[in-house]
């Protein structure tokens, strides 16, 4: 007798992953297994990123990983939708880009974004103070430089800046 076979996809196949589709004998119970190959990165994956890169603040990030995701974000909106294998490349490396950026921790004292808080953070510090009076405090200045929590920038956070630089912590 012929086996019959109860086919089921077991595992589904991702964007990146390949899933499973197991076969059982109806008659025995012997089970086989095949592979369902990976689908690769759609253009909806490809938007969806894009979305969400469209939602971050430059502000919150390292300038090395914003410029990353910038640069993956170009790649992105200039690959042919038309091309599969374009899209696939296009939402990978944007997908990369997002999962290895590094967010700058809020309030760290690192005004420049450079990773490190140093003097030239102390230096910007003092101009935002300088400005503020003219201008109003910009949601990055905030975000980089309210040290103290009170939704300013003022000669208190310069000192708070100060003291990250000469112990290394806040």
């Amino acid at each position: 007798a012929s086996d019959v076979y109860k086919r089921q996809v077991t595992k589904q196949p991702t964007s990146t992953a390949d899933g499973v589709r197991t076969y059982t004998c109806r008659e025995c119970g012997a089970v086989k297994t095949s592979v369902i190959p990976a689908t690769g990165y759609t253009a909806a994956d490809l938007d969806g990123y894009m979305e969400t890169a469209g939602q971050l603040f430059e502000w919150e990030h390292t300038a090395e990983s914003w410029a990353a995701l910038q640069q993956a974000l170009g790649r992105a909106k200039a690959a042919d939708r038309a091309d599969a294998d374009a899209v696939h490349r296009a939402a990978d490396g944007l997908r990369t880009a997002l999962e290895e950026r590094v967010k700058v921790e809020k309030a760290s004292g690192d005004m420049n974004r450079s990773g490190s808080v140093t003097i030239s953070d102390v230096m910007a510090a003092c101009r935002v103070i300088a400005r503020a009076s003219a201008d109003g405090f910009t949601q990055a200045q905030l975000y980089l430089g309210d040290m103290n929590g009170d939704d300013s920038v003022s000669i208190v956070d310069v000192m708070l800046i100060c003291r990250v630089l000469a112990t290394g912590r806040a």
